[in-house]
Formats: structure tokens, C-alpha cells, sequence
């Protein structure tokens, strides 16, 4: 079976995320890119809400290529802090 997982990361001025999907040697290879810049109300977010707001950003756009009954595996340099 194929995996896709969201790889979240924020930066001053915006959010992106990029869709990963594994092969067959377990290496993950970028297959869609997506980016957005901060609205004002949104600057002042602290950086997990920053990065949680790429997740969302990701789940919303590319909702068609997760499974709905497997956990999803996202890969951020801040989520865990």
C-alpha cells in the first residue's frame, strides 16, 4: 500500500507543507508543494499554532490522499514542543 504523509514548517512571513509518498526502497519523495502567507490576525500566532495551522492547511487541501482509517504520521521540526 502506498503511504502519504504531510511534512508541516512555518517560517516569519508564511506557512507550506510538502506531500510525501513513500516508494518501494522506503524513502519518501516529494509529490505536492503548498504555501501560504500570514493574514494580519494570524502573525501574532506563537509557533505551534504557526506550524498547526500548516497541518490544517495541509489536511484541507490534500484530505483525498490520506486514509480515513489509519493514523496519519506528520513530520514537523515543532510539534512536539
Amino acid at each position: 500500500m502506498i503511504s502519504r504523509t504531510p511534512l508541516v514548517e512555518k517560517s516569519d512571513v508564511g506557512v507550506g507543507a510538502v506531500l510525501l509518498q513513500d516508494s518501494e526502497d522506503g524513502v519518501f519523495h516529494p509529490v505536492a508543494y503548498i504555501s501560504q502567507k500570514f493574514k494580519g490576525h494570524q502573525r501574532p500566532y506563537n509557533t505551534v499554532e504557526k506550524e498547526l495551522l500548516a497541518l490544517i492547511m495541509a489536511l484541507e487541501k490534500w484530505d483525498v490522499y490520506f486514509e480515513h482509517n489509519t493514523p496519519l504520521i506528520v513530520y514537523s521540526d515543532r510539534l512536539g514542543t
